[in-house]
């Protein structure tokens, strides 16, 4: 029909649908010879959902993501905190029990995650750009003052034997190898996020090192670990929400579930701990478990 004009379907969709449906591609046998009859199928439209059943937005899966990376940031913020205070009446450093590998380890982490946030769709949520920017100046900062001996409440270097730079050329590995292999993703993007997630991982092996030599933790520093924990239970839920759409990252999902499982015990006497009041400082055994 002469109304079937290009653009108009678009320009008054309720009258164009109603009363030229082939020119707008919406019948299902097109008249032959009709110029709809010589377009491609419309695509069918997406079923209802049904009740009861879980439904997803992109939104949700980006809020997740954002909460859990601003659990991480409190949780380095508490440690930055505790550095700049000195030791209390006890002569307990408030990062006792603190690995300054791990740390480390967590700045290129943030680093690595630069590439991902500001390419991906997540660069359109301001608040997280946000996050990533203040997550590096904060550890940043809490590194620079730990290796010039300015945080009073830090303490001396402790002695660590774990290998960062291997630790790191590790992950990096890793990451291009999983990159490499998933040809459909974006390589730049999918190896800096699974680079970063390779990195928290492993950065958790030097703080349960320093938990077994140390025995002991202050209450800000096992507050900082507990939103540490918190973080990554949020990002294994976002996990979730992406399988339900039908993407799966089980590799950076079961990374993140590591680090969870690395740190449960730590959790469950540190939950012990809070419900006894006596959160000052945890105590732990030569093995796994603290007590």
């Amino acid at each position: 029909p002469e109304g079937g004009a290009p653009g108009r379907c678009q320009s008054t969709p309720f009258l164009m649908q109603a009363q030229c449906r082939h020119s707008c591609g919406l019948c299902d046998k097109p008249s032959e010879g009709s110029s709809a009859a010589k377009r491609p199928p419309s695509r069918p439209r997406p079923a209802a959902p049904t009740p009861g059943t879980l439904q997803v937005s992109p939104q949700m899966i980006v809020h997740t993501f954002e909460w859990s990376q601003f659990a991480f940031l409190a949780s380095m913020g508490l440690l930055l905190g505790s550095a700049l205070r000195v030791g209390d009446a006890r002569g307990t450093a408030p990062l006792a029990g603190i690995s300054w590998k791990t740390l480390e380890i967590n700045l290129v982490a943030a680093l690595a995650r630069v590439p991902f946030q500001y390419t991906s769709h997540f660069f359109d949520h301001w608040i997280t750009c946000f996050e990533i920017t203040l997550s590096i100046a904060v550890l940043g900062a809490l590194v620079s003052a730990l290796t010039a001996g300015l945080a009073p409440g830090a303490g001396p270097r402790p002695k660590e034997t774990f290998s960062t730079s291997m630790a790191c050329a590790c992950c990096l590995v890793a990451s291009l190898g999983l990159g490499l292999v998933r040809r459909e993703v974006d390589l730049l993007q999918y190896v800096s996020l699974s680079f970063s997630i390779f990195l928290e991982t492993t950065a958790i092996i030097p703080q349960r090192q320093r938990f077994a030599v140390t025995k002991c933790m202050p209450a800000m520093a096992s507050h900082s670990l507990a939103l540490l924990v918190l973080s990554r239970g949020l990002r294994i839920f976002m996990w979730g929400l992406m399988c339900v759409e039908g993407e799966y990252e089980f590799v950076l999902m079961v990374a993140d579930a590591v680090q969870c499982a690395l740190l449960g015990d730590f959790i469950w006497v540190y939950l012990r701990s809070r419900k006894a009041g006596t959160s000052d400082l945890l105590l732990a055994t030569h093995g796994n478990y603290y007590r």
